[in-house]
């Protein structure tokens, strides 16, 4: 592990126990390790968390540095406070409209936090009823003033004046994803309460499956980063729950090795505990990308799951027929326009940014060496995660 990611995660560490960062990595602090740490904070989506720390603990003697992490910390507030109001406006339309809904992932999870503004998030993620979907779109869209962006396989995406992401979910995972959950999280609204009229939260185990099922959703499309062990680490740690409630979940979706190796690893961080097997080796694989892993990740699991680079390609372009009929309602009421749609999606190449992140995975598409698919497949099965051929 670099000096670098090593003393990062020693101020992580203190930013969520609120202790005062070690001596021995203070002391390592000069200006040019503190814009390292900082940069390698930005990768891993914990930026917020480490100028906090940095700066109760005035761990950096320079005037212009700490004042540039004022300066952030200061646009984390001011972006958590925009999303929060985001948020209740939305909430409240809802109820108004009479449409069921459940907050998910930062929206949650940023109270866990010392500081809510300490959890970096860029978009307001909201669940409604599958029927209540294209309701609520049109709700976002005429009421919210709410600009469209795009629809996927299991959300749609608006933009808000106040330039936050708004993702409204209809589902919460693909199929074939994190050893096939998804037939688990269908069940996600007999799980949930009303916490007042139409707001609804999910119950512990739900809400923990379904942040495990995330984080291994993300490490099987290109990786995950600390952020993920920040939030693994508070899920655990400071809140009360029935360890046996979430493993009979996590069980019938086959992913309890998966989390112990996740909790092995995020108690080896932050609670100083022994490594289990393998900890170590994961914790470099972790750190070695961002918050979610990397382009090069990406094409190496890629194609390890689909069997080649070909068969990566094809996959990407041809979607599944349900994926299909999510990003394409139309398809819904009129399935002969599925070859249309293929090739109207085929025509996103002329759209900038899409043409933009396709040359990006060409360019790191040569064909991975065995060594590289045979490691690969060696973390799938440490971590117990199913892939393809």
């Amino acid at each position: 592990m670099k000096e670098t990611d090593r003393l990062l995660l020693q101020i992580i560490r203190a930013g969520l126990l609120e202790t005062e960062i070690p001596d021995e990595c203070r002391s390592s602090l000069d200006d040019d390790t503190v814009k390292d740490v900082c940069r390698r904070a930005q990768e891993h989506g914990v930026l917020p968390m480490a100028a906090d720390t940095i700066l109760r603990c005035r761990a950096a003697d320079n005037p212009v540095i700490e004042e540039n992490l004022r300066r952030t910390l200061m646009s984390s507030v001011r972006r958590t406070e925009t999303m929060t109001a985001e948020g209740k406006a939305l909430g409240r339309v809802f109820e108004e409209e009479g449409i069921d809904h459940i907050f998910l992932k930062g929206c949650v999870l940023r109270s866990l936090y010392p500081r809510d503004y300490m959890r970096s998030s860029v978009d307001v993620d909201v669940l409604v009823r599958g029927e209540d979907r294209m309701r609520a779109c049109a709700v976002l869209e005429k009421r919210m003033g709410y600009r469209f962006i795009q629809n996927t396989a299991h959300d749609s995406v608006f933009f808000t004046e106040s330039g936050v992401n708004i993702e409204l979910h209809f589902t919460l995972l693909e199929e074939g994803k994190a050893n096939g959950s998804a037939r688990v999280l269908e069940n996600v609204w007999d799980h949930a309460v009303r916490s007042g009229g139409h707001a609804m939260i999910m119950n512990d185990d739900m809400f923990y499956l379904y942040f495990i099922v995330h984080m291994a959703k993300h490490f099987e499309e290109s990786g995950i980063g600390i952020r993920f062990f920040t939030d693994l680490w508070l899920l655990t740690n400071r809140c009360e729950y029935d360890r046996g409630a979430r493993e009979r979940l996590l069980t019938e979706c086959s992913l309890s090795l998966f989390e112990k190796r996740c909790l092995d690893l995020s108690e080896f961080w932050f609670s100083g505990a022994a490594p289990g097997e393998g900890t170590e080796e994961f914790a470099d694989f972790v750190i070695s990308g961002g918050v979610f892993g990397d382009g090069e990740k990406k094409i190496v699991f890629g194609q390890m799951k689909k069997g080649g680079r070909i068969k990566y390609y094809l996959s990407r372009l041809f979607l599944p027929v349900k994926n299909m009929k999510a990003i394409y309602p139309v398809l819904q009421k009129h399935a002969w326009l599925l070859p249309f749609m293929y090739v109207r999606r085929m025509g996103r190449i002329f759209d900038r940014d899409a043409r933009s992140r396709a040359a990006d995975d060409l360019s790191r598409a040569n064909d991975p060496s065995g060594e590289q698919i045979d490691r690969a497949r060696e973390l799938f099965g440490y971590l117990g995660i199913e892939y393809g051929p």
